[in-house]
């Protein structure tokens, strides 16, 4: 007799094993784009296509998460006192 439950469940833990390091790997291979995105930079967009397209080149990862990590952010713009009613 063989066990067959033995090597289906080998069979899931290598697919789930899998999945989880290419989402492991896709997160850290648009790490740039997210910090650019979060901190809200002003080039995040350009960001993002170089990162998308030439991540996978060690130097451009580099460059772009260097480039995302700038002080290149939007500042929030204050918002107004609230203006009492009657009062022009």
């Amino acid at each position: 007799m063989t066990n067959n439950s033995g090597d289906a469940a080998a069979g899931l833990f290598i697919i789930l094993l899998f999945l989880v390091l290419a989402l492991v790997g896709f997160c850290l291979y648009i790490t740039p784009t997210i910090v650019a995105f979060t901190r809200k930079h002003r080039q995040r967009v350009p960001i993002l296509v170089i990162n998308f397209f030439l991540g996978w080149s060690v130097v451009a990862w580099v460059l772009t998460l260097a480039w995302s990590l700038s002080n290149d952010v939007e500042t929030p713009q204050p918002v107004p006192p609230p203006v009492p009613p009657g009062f022009h």
